[in-house]
């Protein structure tokens, strides 16, 4: 599931993004505190005011902040990117396991996540 949503700036596809009221924009994730979705759509500027397709619900693919375990786990976020984080109790979603004869999923890579 997908929304056009406005930005606050011209994000990277795989950035982790939350609703920030007091600007009235989705800004870059620092927590699970809030619902958290994925850009998953180029951002289009119109007039200085970035807009992009944002993922709320499903799989598709979030910027890693940290080296992700062959095995996956439990998604937890951190400056706009997903990282494993097997130690919390209440989550929104999962890091998939690296696909059989794919390479390690490092840092700032692309990694298929399913967010609920």
């Amino acid at each position: 599931m997908f929304v056009i949503v406005k930005i606050n700036e011209n994000l990277s596809i795989g950035t982790v993004v939350q609703y920030d009221s007091a600007s009235d924009v989705w800004k870059p994730a620092v927590n699970l505190a809030s619902p958290v979705g994925i850009v998953t759509g180029e951002p289009i500027e119109t007039e200085g005011i970035f807009h992009a397709k944002v993922t709320f619900a499903g799989c598709c693919f979030a910027l890693s902040s940290r080296d992700i375990p062959n095995n996956g786990g439990w998604l937890n976020v951190e400056n706009g990117k997903v990282f494993v984080d097997n130690s919390i109790t209440e989550h929104c979603g999962l890091i998939s396991p690296v696909a059989s004869g794919s390479d390690n999923r490092l840092a700032d890579s692309l990694v298929m996540i399913h967010i609920r």
